[in-house]
């Protein structure tokens, strides 16, 4: 299979991404391209990095979402151990990781 020659008097150029032909200024530019251009167009660019964004947005929404149930799993816990009759000092204790000291006591 041979490669295409590609012409860079060609008035238009087919966008990788969206698979329309688009005149040649619709593109950004590219050295390391063989035709100097961006092999995706301007708008589908924007909309790729756009989408990235948003990605890293939700990402990080998802952490953040993750931790606050964290935080309220061990309030909870912590509600239902005072709740229980454990002393606030033993529930902080057991938060700590210091069962043996309570159960020691």
């Amino acid at each position: 299979m041979t490669r295409q020659k590609i012409d860079p008097e060609r008035a238009e150029k087919a966008c990788s991404f969206c698979k329309v032909m688009k005149p040649r200024d619709a593109f950004s530019k590219n050295r390391s391209n063989r035709d100097g251009l961006n092999s995706v167009c301007s708008s589908c660019d924007q909309v790729i990095s756009s989408c990235g964004q948003l990605m890293i947005r939700l990402e990080y929404s998802k952490e953040e979402l993750l931790k606050e149930a964290e935080r309220h799993q061990k309030l909870a816990a912590r509600a239902q151990r005072l709740a229980d009759g454990m002393t606030p000092r033993e529930a902080a204790r057991l938060e700590l990781g210091l069962e043996q000291a309570v159960t020691a006591e």
